[in-house]
């Protein structure tokens, strides 16, 4: 399972603890890319426990308390990519490069 956009602060602890209610975590690994944003690759003993954490976490919220009291304050309580949490099955580059062909030829 592939993991972007979650809050700065995680650390490979923290990741784990998130995910691990969905099921036991058999690998994970945490990096980040050169403009330092974090991602990671997560493992589970079975595949219904990857569908339920996907099912559950993606597109979540990842804003704080606060800001969502200020964007509520401000009237801009709309959320933006950025403020959502992606969690999908990780794909090879062949398999997104497939789709994104497919979904530019309809």
């Amino acid at each position: 399972m592939y993991i972007k956009n979650f809050p700065k602060d995680w650390d490979e602890d923290r990741v784990k603890s998130e995910f691990a209610a969905f099921g036991s975590i058999t690998s994970l690994h945490l990096s980040q890319d050169r403009f330092g944003r974090k991602f990671a690759f997560a493992n589970f003993d079975s595949v219904e426990a990857a569908k339920a954490a996907i099912d559950a976490k993606h597109d979540t919220d990842i804003r704080t308390d606060e800001q969502k009291a200020k964007a509520a304050e401000d009237k801009e309580d709309t959320l933006k990519e950025d403020d959502k949490m992606y969690v999908q099955r990780a794909q090879s580059r062949a398999e997104r490069l497939s789709k994104l062909r497919r979904e530019m030829s309809t």
